[in-house]
């Protein structure tokens, strides 16, 4: 007979908004002292008051639709990329994307750059051998730049024969200055145009001085800090990476005593061609 009662007289109570928390013990026929159903904290799990959306482990009240999600991580941020860091930013590689592009690549962001001197920065063909006392030659890439030159040199007389031996050089040609300094469409990296298409006889070069008993032997940028320049999001700027060939601009070669003195960060970048 209850079962019966309580199915023809919820309804009608829940329609007509007399339900309230305080009578269900009374409805069901039970009282407060021996009834099994009685919550003593006072609360309803069918309060229909509730947000069930809410995370009751937050103490803030908030309600959390997705458990999972941290509402302390920004959405918008793509994990898998670089982010801005602590300190000015560093470079950590590069590549000759043509024979008139280099690329950068930096520890984290880069900001839009603008008008920027590009003689701060400079290229070198450089090589090291510790046989030498740790020296280093730093050089234009126009001292290699040139063609190819050959000679040939005959000797003899009608009685022998003339015998011919062939001689090639490669002369200087014109330096490879960078012309234009922009930002990649990858916000970490940079790009670098040149105004001298880089040939393959600065590869060749740099191959010979290996094969010749050089520990490195490849391409190299120096960059000046003096003045505006390449910086992250935080507005730090670049340090200087071996400035000194940036400011020797009369000279096409250097010796330096030790194993690439100043070059920090050390990131050599191969020739491909």
């Amino acid at each position: 007979m209850v079962r019966l009662s309580l199915k023809r007289h919820v309804p009608l109570l829940v329609a007509t908004g007399t339900l309230v928390l305080g009578c269900g013990p009374r409805v069901l026929g039970l009282d407060d002292a021996g009834g099994t159903d009685s919550d003593p904290t006072g609360s309803n799990p069918s309060d229909p008051t509730g947000d069930p959306t809410s995370n009751p482990s937050d103490p803030s009240g908030n309600p959390t639709s997705d458990p999972t999600v941290d509402p302390t991580v920004d959405p918008t941020v793509d994990p898998t990329g670089t982010i801005p860091l602590p300190g000015p930013p560093q470079l950590i590689n590069a590549q000759v994307l043509d024979a008139y592009t280099v690329e950068l690549f930096f520890s984290e962001p880069i900001a839009a750059i603008g008008a920027i001197d590009t003689k701060k920065f400079r290229l070198s063909a450089t090589f090291s051998n510790a046989y030498y006392s740790e020296a280093t030659w730093y050089s234009d890439l126009g001292r290699w730049n040139g063609e190819e030159v050959c000679m040939e040199y005959c000797y003899g007389d009608y009685t022998t024969g003339e015998e011919c031996n062939e001689w090639c050089y490669t002369p200087a040609g014109p330096n490879v200055n960078v012309v234009s300094v922009t930002n990649s469409p990858y916000a970490d990296r940079v790009l670098l145009s040149l105004d001298q298409a880089m040939t393959s006889n600065i590869c060749q070069q740099l191959a010979d001085r290996l094969n010749n008993g050089a520990d490195v032997a490849a391409l190299f940028l120096h960059y000046s800090n003096n003045g505006p320049g390449i910086s992250d999001l935080d507005g730090e700027g670049l340090d200087a990476i071996a400035e000194h060939w940036v400011l020797l601009t009369n000279q096409y070669y250097s010796y330096q005593q030790g194993a690439f003195p100043f070059m920090s960060p050390f990131v050599p970048i191969p020739c491909p061609f």
